[in-house]
């Protein structure tokens, strides 16, 4: 984990204002971004912080910490300090053209690119993608980690729902059975059964579907994640990558969302089953899944 006492964060060019203004600025925020000279001169992924001056809106800009882990995790713990207005991050990289049609023989769809996103303190959220000098705004509400980090960042809850507990259940099962096929063998609906963190048990008959159901919500008993965080902060649960402290700087929400990336995504693990030749497994699951998700 990042030392964040250390993060260099350069004071602002103007007195601090005396309160935060109340309208949402997420887009003046973004604008602000794009046209800074320094952003556009930064070689590598930047924290952006917005503070309101009398000629306008200073932007306070510092290297995103280097973290193995994702780009958000250089800012994990991280919270801003209180005459910031907004937080931002911008993250260059390549875009590559889809693998659809529309787009496989268009060039002006790739290249060199710089994300961009911010989040103010209404929670008011924008993104834009500059794509070889010629910006355009995002056409969704961003989301994901970083999306998500930036919002702690300012002591905001995570945008979106909360994932159900279940599907950290599910995950668990996917992974085990993933491993089995990426090994060479392919399972079958009794094989995946067996492998169930419930137990559903292995007899004669393969349990149904539904059995199998039931048994993913009995697996965390009455523990949800506001349950499951606070055991990683008491290092009894064994978050991937987390450190109690950051634990302890997300929310429910976020702390959710990274365990969960850990683990396959179900519904193109079921595709991986479905391609090495165990249908009869990939379709079960898929109904658990349906289950669950029903209920």
């Amino acid at each position: 984990m990042s030392d964040h006492s250390l993060l260099p964060l350069p004071p602002p060019a103007s007195p601090a204002p005396s309160r935060v203004p109340a309208t949402p600025h997420a887009p003046m925020f973004l604008k602000a971004a794009l046209l800074s000279d320094a952003v556009a001169r930064s070689s590598g992924a930047a924290l952006l912080g917005f503070a309101f001056a009398q000629g306008g809106v200073d932007v306070l800009i510092t290297a995103l910490p280097d973290d193995m882990r994702c780009a958000a995790g250089g800012i994990f713990g991280f919270t801003a300090p209180p005459h910031w207005s907004g937080v931002g991050a911008s993250c260059p990289g390549h875009v590559r053209p889809t693998e659809s049609a529309a787009c496989q023989n268009d060039p002006s769809e790739s290249g060199e690119a710089v994300a961009t996103f911010v989040v103010d303190r209404d929670g008011l959220t924008n993104a834009s993608l500059d794509l070889e000098g010629a910006a355009a705004a995002h056409p969704e509400p961003p989301t994901g980690l970083l999306v998500d980090a930036l919002h702690r960042v300012l002591q905001l809850p995570s945008p979106g729902p909360l994932p159900p507990t279940e599907h950290l259940v599910l995950g668990l099962w996917v992974d085990e059975l993933v491993e089995l096929a990426v090994a060479g063998t392919v399972p079958t609906w009794a094989d995946a059964a067996a492998l169930h963190p419930g137990l559903p048990g292995r007899g004669w008959v393969a349990p149904s579907v539904e059995t199998v159901a039931e048994s993913t919500g009995r697996v965390l008993g009455n523990r949800d994640w506001a349950a499951l965080r606070q055991e990683a902060i008491d290092g009894v649960f064994p978050a991937p990558d987390l450190s109690r402290e950051e634990a302890q700087w997300m929310d429910d929400t976020m702390f959710a969302r990274w365990v969960l990336s850990a683990l396959p995504d179900l519904a193109p693990a079921t595709a991986l089953l479905r391609a090495v030749g165990a249908s009869d497994a990939a379709a079960g699951v898929d109904a658990v899944i349906a289950l669950v998700d029903e209920g």
